[in-house]
């Protein structure tokens, strides 16, 4: 009798450990889709590409973390307010930023995030209908009339309150890639600032 107890009692703790990961997981996937809609309201009209950076074996969640490492890895970070305010990279790019995710909550997500696990936006995760989705092997056709804009995953700190995500934006052969961080505040995701990555031609 006690071992059919015991054998009930496994079966209910892996099914509430089941429901427990699926719950978790809706839950990623409804904040990964506010994000992907948070950061294409500021666009009129754009191409989204719809594959990530699932395979691509040249950009891992690493390089999305290392603008937020490097900006902290600026002197001027330490800085009392006065020097930081008369510091134009502080002023233009970190001021806004500086110390929503902390070096800690980095190393956290470095360690979470080996590689991706999106392949694919679909336009069922897309709330705006000026969004057109096209393939990577689509993109010259597109390339000169509507912006186009790519992005990975966003990352998320522990408390999933906070996350991280890369952009790549190009219009007429040029452009520039950056991370956005954004906060959910009050259950909604808020864009706090950014780093540019570089230039794109």
């Amino acid at each position: 009798m006690k071992i059919i107890q015991n054998h009930l009692l496994l079966k209910l703790f892996i099914l509430l450990l089941c429901t427990t990961c699926k719950s978790q997981t809706g839950i990623l996937n409804k904040n990964t889709q506010e994000i992907v809609n948070v950061i294409l309201k500021e666009y009129d009209s754009v191409s989204l590409i719809t594959e990530t950076y699932y395979n691509d074996t040249t950009f891992k969640p690493i390089n999305v973390l290392n603008p937020y490492y490097r900006a902290y890895s600026y002197e001027v970070m330490n800085k009392d307010s006065i020097k930081k305010n008369n510091n134009i990279a502080y002023s233009v790019f970190l001021k806004d930023i500086n110390g929503i995710i902390s070096k800690n909550e980095l190393d956290e997500m470095k360690e979470k995030y080996k590689s991706w696990s999106i392949k694919n936006w679909q336009k069922s995760n897309i709330k705006n209908n000026k969004v057109n989705l096209i393939s990577l092997n689509d993109i010259e056709q597109y390339r000169e009339s509507i912006p186009l804009i790519r992005f990975s995953e966003p990352l998320f700190t522990k408390d999933k309150k906070k996350a991280i995500i890369h952009i790549t934006y190009s219009k007429n052969k040029t452009g520039g890639n950056a991370i956005r961080i954004l906060v959910s505040e009050n259950g909604k995701w808020v864009i706090k600032g950014g780093i540019a990555n570089g230039t794109s031609g």
